[in-house]
């Protein structure tokens, strides 16, 4: 320890700290405990002690910000606090005594409930009609002067009311995040790793007790009167708003809705945005790889994806399962803001995602595999029946307002009504739903399926119908990428290093018959049967839904 304080008063007077005192900071850089870290404030402290108040609290907030940094010591801010609380009475720089205080110090010290994004290095001031507005520093002094506060240092004083009240709010107001945060009410709140200033509410319905048939038949009819979609769709709603309401945050299920086009998917997608705080969120680019920046997504409850933005690339697809998994099962979320170090926060998301049947739309969603399968909701919709035409523009408008203006009465249904055991879930509230119709076309579009394909291709239709294949998944995978035709379009399909050998074993759980894996010491050898057998002398054939696939 004496050689860390040594070292640490050594650069400090090396550093010059009356001239450059965040050059002295560093040396804190050299510390690990707790007490050598207090002893090298006090350090710091002495070198700066000659400084005015402003350079003084410019050291003060490169230590505080140093050590938040170095993230091995809690409640830095405490801690620095209490080092230079010396910093009154020391006088090793110079003799000066500090000036009585002065009408314009006593007015800066009466803090505004004005707060300082510390990322952004953004001033937020609370308007006339309640909202918050940002203004960088040379704005928020001209705010600050229009209050009264005096610009220039009185007599005897070193800084200006103006820069006194600066400093101290950015030191005591200070916030990691400010913005709408999904689900979070308007204020200040502590999280983990500091504070945030959250700037506007959602907008939540009130329950009223009343009618909703008009809202209740485009509902049901879109789900095709489909009673196990049905209870599905209200319980995922239960769950969801019991959640919003309560901040008893938990996690929920991605919903699809796949169905012909102008069926009224998306004006559904409305009526979730309004039931879920009247704000939502484009979530694809994020979630699909295209961006790492997601800040804006953070505002809102409900993350809309719709397929005319989508992609069908399979590595699209995938990264696009990856989020769907991160957002629908985890709590915390990096939120990564442009030009700003990311943080983690606590949002409130629920993800909604309408495509169209056409194979090509379908293709948007991602492979359902074991990991991906209870964390979606697969709905086969159809035309709705809505209470009004909706060609133009202005008809579409009054048919949502219409829908919209029952939400008070379908709240009150959803707190009342109740999941049966049947459904329920001790995860997710809810059970998921995944209809045959789009099992089978997601089965069809899988990427094992296409494996599939090429394999028939190759190995047994350009071999004239060659008898069984046997080997390990490597040397499968060297085969079909030397394939002139197929070589480009395997090395898309097998995007990853172990991609043979999972295809292969989903292609085994659909289909043990024609792909099965004998399990030696020396490693797994495929059995691969040619996609249709000849009979045997018994006259009996494959089993149904052996053939192909």
């Amino acid at each position: 320890m004496t050689t860390a304080l040594e070292s640490m008063q050594q650069t400090a007077v090396e550093a010059g700290a009356l001239k450059n005192p965040l050059a002295a900071v560093e040396a804190l850089q050299s510390t690990a405990t707790l007490a050598e870290v207090a002893t090298a404030l006090r350090a710091v402290v002495a070198e700066v002690a000659g400084l005015d108040a402003l350079e003084a609290a410019v050291a003060r907030e490169a230590c505080v910000r140093l050590l938040q940094a170095l993230g091995t010591i809690d409640a830095p801010s405490r801690l620095v606090d209490a080092a230079f609380s010396a910093l009154s009475t020391t006088t090793k720089k110079s003799e000066r005594r500090a000036p009585a205080a002065t009408a314009s110090s006593t007015a800066a010290s009466e803090l505004p409930d004005d707060w300082y994004e510390i990322g952004a290095k953004e001033y937020l001031v609370r308007t006339t009609s309640g909202d918050w507005q940002r203004y960088n520093e040379t704005q928020y002094r001209r705010i600050l002067k229009s209050r009264g506060l005096n610009g220039e240092p009185a007599k005897n004083e070193p800084v200006s009311a103006v820069d006194q009240v600066i400093v101290e709010i950015q030191d005591k107001h200070a916030v990691s995040y400010a913005g709408r945060l999904a689900g979070w009410p308007s204020g200040v709140h502590a999280v983990t790793g500091g504070r945030i200033l959250v700037t506007q509410s959602q907008k939540l319905i009130e329950a009223t007790p009343g009618d909703w048939q008009p809202l209740r038949t485009f509902i049901e009819s879109l789900l095709g009167n489909n009673q196990d979609q049905i209870l599905v769709f209200y319980g995922w709603l239960k769950v969801a708003l019991e959640a919003l309401y309560s901040r008893q945050f938990r996690p929920g299920q991605a919903l699809v809705l796949a169905g012909p086009h102008n069926c009224g998917k998306s004006l559904l997608q409305q009526v979730l945005t309004v039931l879920f705080g009247g704000f939502f969120g484009r979530p694809y680019a994020y979630m699909s790889g295209q961006t790492a920046h997601n800040q804006d997504l953070f505002e809102a409850v409900h993350q809309i994806v719709e397929d005319d933005v989508a992609s069908t690339r399979l590595d699209d697809r995938r990264k696009f399962g990856a989020r769907i998994k991160e957002i629908t099962a985890n709590r915390g979320q990096r939120c990564h803001p442009k030009f700003v170090d990311a943080m983690i926060l606590d949002p409130f998301w629920r993800v909604s995602i309408s495509v169209n049947m056409e194979p090509e739309n379908l293709m948007i969603l991602p492979p359902l595999d074991e990991s991906l399968a209870d964390k979606m909701i697969l709905f086969r919709v159809q035309r709705a029946t809505l209470p009004c035409e909706t060609c133009a523009p202005e008809d579409y408008k009054r048919c949502l307002t219409m829908l919209v203006d029952e939400l008070p009465a379908f709240v009150s249904f959803l707190q009342a009504w109740q999941i049966s055991c049947g459904w329920q879930s001790g995860r997710y509230g809810v059970r998921e739903y995944h209809h045959p119709d789009l099992v089978q076309a997601l089965n069809a579009l899988a990427p094992e399926s296409k494996l599939a394909e090429i394999i028939d291709a190759v190995i047994f239709t350009a071999n004239g119908g060659a008898a069984t294949w046997e080997g390990r998944a490597s040397e499968l995978e060297r085969k079909l990428r030397s394939d002139e035709k197929y070589g480009a379009e395997v090395g898309r399909l097998l995007g990853f290093t172990t991609a043979c050998g999972v295809y292969l074993s989903r292609l085994g759980k659909k289909n043990g018959r024609r792909y099965h894996c004998d399990h030696h010491a020396d490693g797994n050898i495929w059995v691969i049967q040619p996609p249709r057998w000849p009979q045997s002398p018994g006259g009996s054939s494959p089993a149904e839904g052996d053939e192909g696939v």
